[in-house]
């Protein structure tokens, strides 16, 4: 809400809010990946008609957790893009009644206080 009445765009921030998300769900991924490789010849005697390092397997997994991941990370950047601008700017001045926010956030918001 804060960047809205600063003069973000909704798009700009749904993008990057999907971002950082993304961004952990790949690395999640990467380390995931690497793991299961050295993981897989551990436990190679426990599958049955599946090689431990089944090339299909792990695109079926990658995908599926792409697929939620960016779901996981769509749903709060929605949320963070539909944040009416005078919610955050009514909570932008109450936190700096409090003393909860700088005085650069205030002169920034200049239109938020008048």
């Amino acid at each position: 809400g804060i960047r809205l009445a600063l003069g973000a765009t909704p798009q700009g921030i749904l993008r990057m809010v999907l971002r950082q998300g993304l961004v952990f769900v790949g690395a999640g991924l990467a380390v995931g990946i690497v793991a299961a490789l050295f993981v897989g010849k551990l436990v190679t005697s426990f599958l049955y008609g599946v090689k431990p390092s089944d090339v299909w397997t792990y695109a079926g997994v990658v995908v599926l957790l792409l697929l939620v991941g960016r779901l996981a990370a769509f749903l709060p950047a929605r949320r963070a893009s539909d944040r009416p601008m005078a919610m955050a700017c009514f909570r932008l001045v109450t936190f700096y009644k409090v003393g909860l926010v700088a005085v650069s956030s205030k002169e920034l918001c200049q239109v938020c206080i008048t």
